[in-house]
């Protein structure tokens, strides 16, 4: 009997400007235990179970996103699943259709699963590449599977290529979770189709500073006062977080907070498509998700507040005993 646990960290995507480009890992998890059984079967048997954030919505039949996942990777390299009853146990502690990923390490869960159990050693490069087939952008999978702060770009052949740093220690995340759903293509639908060429060097101006910021953030494990005034600047966006505020009451009131309000947070922007809002703070975290939760209360939503450190591990696979 073999046994295994994968562990997949929820992410954050956009981070401001940097749309389909930027994002990062939550320490908040998808986590799957796997029980292969010894006896060999005329034909293989998943045996599925949930429990965990959105576990009343969730399909326990191969029409699951993991086994959905799994199956596509299988079948693109002519591989078979081993004819064994296999046990899948899912916990997930990630909210479902908020913003923090939930689909994004459910498709890397399942292409991790797929090369444990057929021993495809799948690299890096292909789990990315395998995962982009299904996500259609990269920087959620790109943060569940590698962790940290994740720069992705993709070629005209879909391969994901990538650049990660660790996330500096002296920054949390503080995210306020609205109690209701937003699924990503809903959320793409309202973007225009084109941009200015002065919206473009706006968000490219922002995004390349932020880079430069964390990556200064990280040398020290300090954030000073010039550093906090860039990071207002490069968490700034007018590509997708204008478009989407008519989809999210209380967007921008808290897109609006800054540390004159709340001394140690360093910016606001959506959690990838949204509702989630995501803030960076050095201190003050109980402060600031309670200022955050109360701009959303004025707009008549109610709103969960976590207080998250950054995942710098990514993904892991621990065999069992």
């Amino acid at each position: 009997m073999r046994k295994f646990h994968i562990k997949v960290p929820g992410s954050s995507a956009n981070l401001g400007a940097g749309f389909d480009a930027l994002s990062l890992g939550f320490c908040i998890y998808l986590n799957i235990y796997v029980t292969v059984e010894d006896e060999e079967l005329p034909i293989k048997e998943l045996i599925l179970s949930f429990k965990g954030e959105g576990s009343e919505s969730v399909s326990l039949d191969e029409s699951n996103l993991i086994c959905k996942t799994m199956h596509h990777v299988v079948k693109k390299r002519n591989a078979h699943l081993p004819n064994r009853k296999i046990h899948i146990d899912i916990e997930n502690e990630i909210p479902l259709g908020r913003g923090m990923g939930s689909s994004g390490t459910a498709v890397v869960a399942g292409c991790l699963l797929a090369s444990e159990l057929c021993n495809l050693k799948l690299s890096t490069s292909e789990i990315l590449k395998d995962a982009l087939e299904i996500e259609n952008h990269p920087d959620n999978t790109s943060a569940s599977l590698l962790g940290g702060f994740v720069v992705s770009a993709v070629d005209e052949r879909g391969t994901c290529h990538f650049h990660t740093n660790p996330m500096p220690s002296c920054i949390k995340a503080v995210v306020a979770i609205p109690q209701f759903q937003l699924l990503t293509k809903v959320a793409r639908s309202v973007l225009p189709s084109s941009f200015s060429m002065s919206q473009l060097v706006y968000n490219l101006q922002r995004s390349s500073l932020l880079v430069s910021i964390l990556r200064e953030i990280g040398y020290t494990n300090k954030v000073d006062e010039r550093l906090a005034k860039l990071f207002r600047v490069g968490i700034l966006d007018c590509v997708h977080q204008p478009f989407r505020s008519d989809l999210i009451p209380g967007l921008k009131e808290n897109l609006s907070l800054n540390n004159e309000d709340i001394p140690g947070l360093l910016g606001v922007c959506l959690s990838g498509a949204g509702p989630t809002v995501l803030a960076f703070a050095t201190h003050n975290f109980e402060e600031v998700g309670n200022k955050m939760k109360e701009k959303f209360t004025e707009k008549g939503v109610r709103a969960d507040i976590l207080v998250l450190d950054f995942d710098n591990n990514g993904s892991t696979i621990n065999e069992k005993v």
